[in-house]
């Protein structure tokens, strides 16, 4: 049984907390509950000495938990062998700076210049005396520019998603190296980290890799509660045309052809840039995975067994349905020029009525289109289903519902100083660091209730000028690190977003390639070698079908014929090693 510990700087994990989408998608939050310790104590003037935490507390009535390759534990209790100085800030007189990598999407600009001009960041150059600079990127195109990045060899102290964006993963990048392993500097100067990464078993776990190293400072979420993206339909034009919310291809199809005959739509429907969208949504239905979302790889797996989506019949059926939708003016006639986000539609069509089904995020159902980017008094939108072949059917593409360790930043091997870097970072996930990533600052951005826990007040919750989403990102985090809790948002949820949180959060994740099963550094070797232009093909080929150019049924032997030719096979053989590393466990 996983056990949960007792951490001296880890406070009980909330109830709820939400999942993260990825990327900058995602909301980096924290599993905080009432603390009588205020954000605003933390300044530098007043945290010379924080007590670094004790080693963790072991209850031994209990069996230890199934663990990683080295079977790492919760129940290990780790030695304190913290350097003089570990866990007390500030840690700088303010001539030292950090240099962060980062994704960076295009609408931010117009609330705020860059990361530095948020609250969180201000405060922890207060509260650490470390300045940040950022090299911030199109986050549309994160990881063609990252890759960039590594050819120059020109590299930040910190760098974000090198799991998702560093061809071959982090073992590749750690033999490359690009990045260094972190095991060092979390036993000497990481008190704070270390207790979070010990109050999991599947912390440990995620966090491990192949080569038996710890890279990444990352983001540990409890309970990743609602997933916090999803697809949205406008309920007023349902309500208008008298008809109900869609449930199969079929309905879909009815809905989308009054949307455009009734409602004067000319783009019904949304699609990302690449022909999918990045909850695998409208493909999901014929029992594949068909995203292509920034480069992504739409492998999954059934009872054990590695598939590759673009190549399955259910593909196939995906490409026939957006092709008949797209030539009948259902679909954004132009969706593969648009790059400002692969998340969000543009704010242009759906605030004048031309939009009617899209991907958004969970806050953006209550505010975004009638209060933030708009002024549209009579926009009404709930969350939609995922579409099916036939009512009924649940989706196997749901994402994890259990803690979990994901995502984060990269320490370089062109940082000069990682001690710097690690004792800043360790700050986040202390008592206060976890306030101040989640909340903020007290009597700015929260204030504590009768009770003693943190509630977010109306600077972030009830901004006039930007949505909530936006707001957690200008004054506490944003898919950073930390410790997740979201359940911040979820103390004012209408019951439309309580419903899409439940409606977006009914797929199982039978068919998901576990977080886990990753490929180690050959495996990702041998699969990059090969798959980079099986990718382009597949891209390439999925627009022209979409758009018309090419009918499925006349070129689908040949297209299947040239993906297995282009040697597919070996590719889904190195994820099937790792696949079957993992079951093994």
């Amino acid at each position: 049984m996983t056990k949960k510990l007792i951490a001296l700087l880890l406070v009980a994990a909330m109830v709820l907390a939400f999942a993260a989408c990825g990327g900058q998608a995602a909301v980096s939050t924290a599993s905080v509950e009432g603390t009588a310790a205020s954000a605003d104590s933390a300044s530098a003037e007043q945290v010379d000495e924080v007590e670094a935490p004790k080693p963790v507390e072991i209850d031994e009535t209990e069996e230890a938990g199934s663990a990683s390759q080295e079977e790492v534990s919760v129940e290990e209790v780790y030695e304190d062998t913290f350097e003089e100085g570990a866990g007390t800030w500030p840690i700088s007189d303010g001539t030292d700076t950090i240099t962060i990598w980062d994704g960076w999407f295009p609408f931010f600009s117009a609330f705020f210049s860059d990361y530095n001009d948020t609250l969180f960041f201000q405060e922890m150059e207060k509260r650490t005396g470390v300045k940040t600079e950022f090299t911030l990127v199109n986050a549309e195109m994160a990881a063609e520019q990252f890759n960039l990045m590594v050819a120059t060899g020109d590299y930040c102290d910190l760098m974000h998603d090198v799991d998702t964006n560093y061809v071959g993963g982090l073992d590749t990048a750690y033999e490359d190296e690009v990045i260094i392993a972190i095991d060092d500097l979390i036993d000497s100067w990481m008190p704070n980290f270390k207790a979070a990464l010990y109050s999991e078993d599947k912390f440990l776990t995620d966090t491990l890799s192949d080569l038996g190293n710890r890279y990444q400072l990352s983001i540990f979420k409890h309970d990743p509660g609602f997933p916090d993206y999803g697809l949205l339909i406008r309920e007023d034009w349902l309500k208008d045309l008298k008809l109900e919310r869609p449930e199969t291809y079929d309905e879909y199809y009815n809905v989308l052809t009054a949307f455009k005959n009734e409602k004067g739509a000319s783009a019904p429907m949304m699609l990302s840039n690449c022909g999918s969208y990045q909850g695998n949504f409208f493909a999901s239905g014929y029992g594949i995975n068909g995203s292509l979302v920034n480069n992504s790889k739409p492998l999954y797996q059934v009872d054990g067994v590695v598939k590759f989506g673009p190549m399955e019949e259910g593909y196939k059926k995906y490409l026939e349905t957006m092709a008949k939708w797209y030539s009948e003016g259902l679909i954004y006639q132009d969706f593969f020029t648009y790059f400002d986000s692969n998340t969000m539609p543009p704010d242009d069509l759906v605030v004048g009525d031309q939009m009617g089904v899209f991907g958004a995020n969970l806050t953006d159902i209550s505010e975004r289109y009638n209060s933030v980017v708009g002024a549209n008094s009579t926009l009404s939108l709930v969350a939609s289903y995922d579409p099916m072949e036939k009512k009924g059917d649940v989706s196997h593409f749901g994402s994890d519902r259990s803690a979990s360790a994901q995502g984060g930043y990269c320490i370089s091997t062109a940082c000069e100083n990682p001690e710097l870097v690690a004792r800043w970072a360790d700050y986040i996930y202390s008592e206060e660091g976890q306030i101040l990533s989640n909340y903020g600052v007290e009597g700015e951005t929260f204030d504590y209730d009768e009770d003693g826990k943190p509630k977010l007040g109306d600077l972030i919750l009830h901004n006039e000028v930007m949505p909530t989403m936006l707001a957690i990102t200008k004054y506490t985090t944003f898919s950073l690190i930390g410790v997740e809790d979201a359940y911040r948002m979820y103390a004012e949820f209408t019951d439309a977003q309580w419903e899409a949180g439940e409606i977006w959060g009914s797929a199982d994740d039978a068919y998901t390639i576990p977080t886990g099963a990753s490929m180690n550094v050959d495996e990702n070797a041998v699969f990059s070698s090969i798959y980079d232009d099986i990718s382009t093909y597949v891209g390439e080929t999925t627009l022209r079908v979409i758009m018309g150019e090419q009918n499925i049924d006349e070129i689908w032997d040949e297209y299947v014929a040239e993906i297995e030719g282009m040697d597919i096979a070996t590719c889904i053989a190195q994820q099937q090693a790792a696949l079957d590393r993992y079951l093994e466990k």
